[in-house]
């Protein structure tokens, strides 16, 4: 197994659907991952950071400074149905 600050990291967004948990799933051995939702925090192993907040505050753009993300896969939805 590669050691985990060698391989590249990955923003989940949506991290709390069904999609993503496959995703996270299939990508967890290969990459680095770092997930989010905006609905709720969502419960993931201790290598797996997890974070619940608003894509329009602060906080978002300090996860980019904080990880230097090699990629994003964006799987959470646009707007609100709330």
């Amino acid at each position: 197994m590669t050691a985990t600050n060698t391989l590249p990291c990955l923003l989940i967004t949506g991290a709390a659907g069904a999609l993503a948990q496959q995703v996270i799933t299939r990508l967890r051995d290969k990459y680095r991952l770092v997930v989010c939702d905006s609905r709720r925090e969502v419960s993931m192993p201790e290598d797996i950071p997890s974070y619940r907040l608003d894509f329009n505050k602060r906080r978002f753009e300090d996860l980019f400074k904080e990880y230097h993300f090699d990629g994003i896969i964006h799987l959470g939805r646009i707007g609100s149905n709330e």
